[in-house]
């Protein structure tokens, strides 16, 4: 694997729960550059029941991204590209890669190369 800055918008998200999506959960996503605050860095990812809050998860990494010195959880994300160029997430960093694509930043990543298609691809050929 080597590292590589990658724009967040070429990078494929695969499906996520709706338990701490919005878009998922509603339809609509609420992640909005200029409306992520720092006073959502306050905001707990995790209600009162032990749930995810995907009203307010997605903003709430945001915050930590635009705001936070630390962003030591934006840095362990792991990617594959293929040969038709897709690129997706290994393992976890589906949430955090997809806040990025909407604030429409770019991120380095530890990125692995692999010769053959991705699955969607194979399916059409």
């Amino acid at each position: 694997m080597e590292k590589t800055r990658i724009e967040a918008n070429k990078v494929t998200i695969r499906q996520m729960s709706g338990r701490k999506c919005h878009k998922v959960y509603s339809g609509d996503c609420k992640i909005v550059r200029d409306q992520i605050t720092p006073q959502m860095l306050d905001i707990p990812e995790i209600d009162e029941n032990g749930f995810y809050n995907p009203d307010d998860f997605c903003r709430g990494l945001a915050a930590k991204y635009l705001y936070c010195e630390d962003k030591s959880i934006f840095r362990s994300l792991k990617c594959t590209q293929y040969s038709c160029g897709h690129i997706y997430m290994q393992g976890d960093g589906n949430h955090r890669m997809c806040i990025l694509k909407h604030l429409g930043e770019s991120i380095e990543v530890e990125i692995e190369y692999y010769d053959s298609p991705c699955s969607e691809c194979e399916k059409i050929s």
